[in-house]
C-alpha cells in the first residue's frame, strides 16, 4: 500500500503516514519471534503435532503471500476512495474540512502487516536455525552466509520488478497480485522441494 493513499501534507488533518507501518513490522517481529519460540512451538510439540522446522517455513511462507494478496484486494477499494475525495484520512469524522465519506483508516493496512511479520517470523529464525543445525560443523558459516544471499536475491528481484512495474503504469492492486504470483509460485517451488528433501 502506498504512504501517498494514507498520508498529506494538509496540516489541519491527523493522518496516518503509510511509511509508520513500516516500525509495526519490526515490533511485531520482536514479539511474534519469542511467543512462537516459547509457547506455540512447546504446545504443538506436546500435542503431538508435527510442526517441524520446513511445515512451519512453508507456513510462514504461505502467510507472506497472503499478505499481499489481502493488500491486493484492499488496494482497488481504497485508491476509488482517494480519487473520488483526494484524500485519505485517519478518522474523516475529525476532519473540520469536507466531510469524507468514504475514506479509510490507514489501520487497513495492520492485518497485513500482521500476516507478513507473522509469516517472518515463521520463516526466517526457523530457516536460519535449520541450515545452521543440517549443515556440518565446518560448513555453518557458508551455509548461514547462503541464506543471507538468497534474502539479497529477493531484494534484487524487487529492484528489478519494481521500475517495469512503473513504467507499465501498474496500479497498487496489480503490483500486489503480481508479487502474490511470484511468492505462491516460490512456496510450491519450496513445497516440492521440501517434500523430497532428505535429511
Amino acid at each position: 500500500m502506498s504512504g501517498a493513499l494514507f498520508g498529506g501534507n494538509d496540516e489541519s488533518v491527523s493522518y496516518v503516514q503509510g511509511a509508520m507501518f513500516s516500525n509495526i513490522n519490526t515490533i511485531l517481529i520482536i514479539v511474534l519471534v519469542p511467543i512462537l519460540a516459547f509457547f506455540v512451538y512447546p504446545f504443538c510439540d506436546r500435542r503431538g503435532w508435527n510442526f517441524g522446522p520446513q511445515r512451519r517455513m512453508a507456513a510462514g511462507f504461505f502467510l507472506v503471500v497472503l499478505s499481499f494478496a489481502v493488500s491486493a484486494g484492499l488496494a482497488p477499494m481504497i485508491e476509488k476512495a482517494y480519487l473520488s475525495s483526494g484524500r485519505l484520512m485517519e478518522d474523516s469524522a475529525k476532519y473540520d474540512g469536507n466531510y469524507c465519506a468514504k475514506c479509510y483508516s490507514a489501520w487497513l493496512q495492520f492485518p497485513q502487516w500482521f500476516l507478513l511479520s507473522l509469516g517472518e517470523a515463521l520463516f526466517s529464525p526457523t530457516g536460519v536455525q535449520f541450515t545452521y543445525i543440517e549443515a556440518g560443523r565446518q560448513f555453518r558459516a557458508v551455509s548461514t552466509s547462503f541464506w543471507l544471499l538468497a534474502t539479497s536475491f529477493g531484494s534484487i528481484l524487487i529492484m528489478i520488478f519494481e521500475p517495469a512495474f512503473d513504467s507499465a503504469n501498474l496500479s497498487s492492486s496489480t503490483r500486489g497480485w503480481a508479487y502474490s504470483g511470484i511468492g505462491l509460485g516460490g512456496f510450491f517451488l519450496y513445497c516440492l522441494t521440501s517434500y523430497y528433501y532428505v535429511p
